[in-house]
């Protein structure tokens, strides 16, 4: 098969701790505790795409680490909002914290 055959892999691969999955596990509760659920999830999915794509695309730099080799972003699509890291030589994204707007 070649490649124009198959779908090939996002650009980058998208990482995140296991504290940051119980905080997103426990904003998936609470915005469906707010009527929010469905917004919250189609938001996060959206943003996951971003961020697998083009993440230098998504949110805005606010400062870099380990001597510029990671650049730290935040981004924002309504009701989400997401702190993350891009590594751009191992093409990583970490995502640090996911935030409900609102909540």
């Amino acid at each position: 098969m070649s490649a124009g055959d198959a779908k090939s892999d996002p650009p980058f691969r998208i990482g995140s701790s296991a504290r940051t999955n119980q905080e997103l596990r426990e904003r998936v509760e609470f915005a469906a505790t707010l009527g929010k659920h469905k917004e919250f999830l189609r938001a996060l999915r959206q943003i996951m795409t971003r961020l697998q794509n083009a993440p230098n695309d998504f949110g805005e730099c606010r400062y870099e680490l380990h001597k510029g080799k990671m650049r730290c972003h935040i981004g924002v699509l309504a009701p989400a909002a997401i702190h993350f890291a891009i590594h751009e030589e191992s093409r990583n994204v970490i995502v640090l914290r996911v935030f409900l707007l609102g909540s």
